[in-house]
Order: C-alpha cells, then structure tokens, then sequence
C-alpha cells in the first residue's frame, strides 16, 4: 500500500487538509465526496491497513504483543 512507502506517507501527510476541503469553481466538492464514498464502500479493508500501519509503529517501539 501507499503507507509502506515514506515519499506515500509524506504525500498523505502534507496533502489530506487541502484534498477534503478543495473545491470546483461551482463550489463542489473536488475529491471530498469520492473519498469518503470510497472509504465507505472499503471500510474493512481501510481498518486493516490503518490498524497492520498502527502495529508496525508499535512494534518498532517495543511492543511485541499487539
């Protein structure tokens, strides 16, 4: 996934402000609504990414049994 990867990571870090709130000239919304469209649609699959990202942070800290 993009999180295994630092420039990924970095792009999403510096970038996700301006992607939910950046709108057309006809004042809708440019990505906000497929985003959150997606993310629903991928719920599960969003949980396990975020949460196997979670673990590889704890691990590199010490904790084992996550």
């Amino acid at each position: 996934t993009i999180l295994d990867h630092d420039a990924g990571r970095q792009m999403l870090h510096v970038s996700f402000g301006s992607v939910l709130t950046d709108k057309l000239e006809n004042g809708a919304w440019r990505f906000r609504d497929r985003i959150y469209q997606l993310l629903w649609r991928e719920e599960g699959l969003h949980h396990e990414i975020v949460q196997s990202h979670a673990e590889k942070h704890l691990r590199a800290l010490g904790f084992d049994k996550v």
